[in-house]
């Protein structure tokens, strides 16, 4: 089996080199205008991975900037990069996509729709496939080029399929490689992200502590105590209260925190204490992207998706109104909005028959 990774980040490398390890044929892609950052890559074809997973110097079957080549003989495209750069791939893919090929964003976070709405404007009419989980399969950072190390392998996450009627295809591939569950459909998928509820408020009541620390500064260690954890887990009650409106009976911060092997059971402050997430440093900027990416393509989303349903989310709007203005920017219409998802003419019941069928 011949499976494409797109991207060149710490987790493209990680999918890439672990994939590798397991024995399956992986063709990995990065941009052409990034092809300095994985310039060792390109000249080696290689990845060295050590830690908290598969070790080793995994040998890939090729490492191109050329999206066709990497793309051939490939049915299984897993789409490793931050969600700002869901918009561009899907364009870029919209080239080259074939019927028989099925797409996942390693995350998603509603980034599935996105991804549609993209690849139908760009003229892909027929029935696309398009999967999204909520989390990447491990923590772990690039050290050097061409070098992961993993802080923890996940137990477990989830995977959501558009539409959901397809979503046994897709899963009896996945389960094969990575311990999933599946999600009702991509909403629900999509509202069980955990970095958006972790990192935006915990890292918004950090900023002074960050820019002080000037690159010395452990979220998860020092910067998630008691009292932030409670608005922590204020922002997570308000996207549990929008999950339970749209029918979806979400895994609290916490519990999900357990399940997936990161810490201990326990109050949401005790799960981070206790994890493997504590030996992580950073951010080691006000512009990380637990904000630039949290905040507009995470609790932007989940507030439109919170007006569908008439519910008012006073602590994730105000987490998204301080961010914006910390970067001077308007991350409101920046952001993940219900247009860009194609969904903000529809009703909720339009909206789940569209993520269950395909069709609006």
């Amino acid at each position: 089996m011949r499976i494409a990774v797109l991207g060149g980040g710490n987790g493209a490398h990680q999918m890439a080199a672990d994939l590798t390890l397991a024995g399956l044929k992986v063709n990995m892609f990065e941009m052409p205008r990034f092809k300095e950052n994985v310039e060792k890559l390109l000249r080696t074809g290689e990845i060295e991975t050590f830690g908290g997973a598969r070790e080793g110097k995994a040998r890939l079957n090729m490492a191109s900037t050329d999206i066709e080549k990497v793309l051939e003989d490939v049915k299984h495209i897993f789409i490793v990069v931050p969600a700002f750069a869901h918009r561009p791939y899907a364009e870029l893919l919209a080239s080259y996509l074939k019927r028989d090929q099925t797409v996942t964003l390693f995350p998603g976070t509603l980034g599935t729709l996105e991804f549609v709405k993209v690849l139908r404007d760009e003229g892909v009419t027929w029935d696309l496939t398009v999967a999204e989980t909520d989390t990447l399969p491990w923590a772990c950072r690039l050290v050097a080029p061409a070098t992961v190390k993993v802080y923890h392998t996940l137990k477990r996450f989830g995977v959501g399929v558009f539409p959901s009627k397809r979503s046994r295809r897709v899963t009896e591939f996945l389960e094969k490689i990575f311990p999933i569950f599946t999600h009702p459909d991509v909403i629900s998928c999509g509202l069980s992200s955990l970095n958006p509820t972790l990192h935006a408020a915990s890292v918004l009541l950090n900023v002074g502590r960050i820019e002080y620390s000037r690159g010395e500064f452990y979220l998860y260690e020092e910067g998630i105590t008691p009292s932030v954890a409670r608005v922590v887990k204020a922002v997570d009650k308000e996207r549990l209260a929008i999950g339970k409106a749209w029918g979806y009976d979400l895994t609290p911060v916490e519990e999900d925190l357990y399940l997936s092997g990161y810490g201990p059971k326990g109050n949401l402050w005790q799960a981070v204490r206790g994890s493997s997430l504590t030996f992580i440093k950073g951010p080691t900027s006000i512009e990380s992207r637990y904000l630039t990416e949290d905040v507009p393509y995470g609790l932007v989303p989940w507030v439109g998706l919170a007006g569908l349903v008439g519910l008012d989310v006073p602590v994730m709007k105000s987490v998204v109104w301080i961010v914006s203005a910390l970067h001077g920017r308007d991350y409101w219409s920046e952001g993940r909005t219900l247009e860009k998802l194609g969904i903000s003419d529809l009703s909720v019941e339009e909206i789940k028959r569209f993520v269950a069928e395909g069709e609006k």
